[in-house]
């Protein structure tokens, strides 16, 4: 499964030897990092190559530094963020191990979904059913026009993150910005989310009918909804794994 845009520059690439020799235990939590030099003569580039890998790795949680004593791996699984997501997905090498990553993915976003509209319930922001249903539209539009994944998932992104602006809570907004951001980076997983995109639309369109006028005892049929779409989804992934090794 492709999970990223292979690394452009040489810092990109830098960063990704980096991390997966991090995340594959090479270098374990809590040991300190070779100096940059060494590390400039293992990876084949400069130093200020191997900075700037260092600095991003740093402010993705993996590292972290003090002056005097250099780059020290931090215990990213209780620090990091979920920006990780997406390099521990390049690092599964079975479609079972890929599939429970993704599988928890859906999970985290479908409770947060649910948080959602739990708020919603108790408020919405004016003006947030007019705003929703243009997003609606526009991802009607892509639909039409028989758009990419991609393209629909930008779309569909678009009006989840409406809906939670609705909320007019900026913790539920900044917590569905990076789970929204590791889908956009896996276009297979979008493949599988928008195999049969009217359906998609048309569990959009109940939701606008829903948030004219939120009720709490839909609340439950609706996370039905998002788990039954969930699991289609990961069906369909094994499905494209299944074909992909028979093929």
């Amino acid at each position: 499964m492709n999970t990223a845009s292979a690394p452009d520059t040489a810092v990109d690439r830098c960063q990704h030897a980096l991390s997966e020799a991090i995340l594959k235990g090479r270098f374990p939590v809590g040991t300190r990092l070779p100096p940059e030099r060494k590390l400039a003569e293992d990876f084949g580039v400069n130093r200020v190559t191997v900075r700037g890998a260092l600095a991003r790795l740093t402010a993705s949680g993996l590292l972290s530094v003090r002056q005097g004593s250099g780059y020290q791996v931090r215990a990213f699984l209780r620090e990091g963020g979920p920006g990780l997501i997406s390099q521990l997905l390049e690092l599964c090498r079975k479609a079972t191990e890929r599939e429970a990553v993704i599988a928890d993915l859906l999970l985290v976003r479908r409770h947060l979904a649910q948080a959602v509209l739990e708020k919603l319930c108790q408020h919405v922001e004016p003006g947030t059913t007019e705003r929703v249903r243009e997003a609606v539209v526009a991802f009607g539009d892509a639909v039409e026009r028989g758009a990419p994944p991609h393209e629909l998932a930008e779309a569909d992104l678009e009006i989840l993150a409406r809906v939670a602006e609705g909320t007019g809570s900026a913790v539920l907004s900044l917590c569905m910005n990076p789970i929204a951001g590791i889908l956009l980076r896996l276009p297979k997983l979008q493949e599988a989310m928008y195999r049969s995109p009217r359906d998609n639309l048309l569990s959009f369109n109940l939701l606008l009918q829903w948030l004219a006028r939120p009720d709490p005892a839909l609340l439950g049929p609706l996370a039905e909804t998002l788990k039954a779409h969930d699991e289609a989804t990961l069906h369909q992934l094994r499905a494209a794994s299944a074909a992909g090794r028979n093929a």
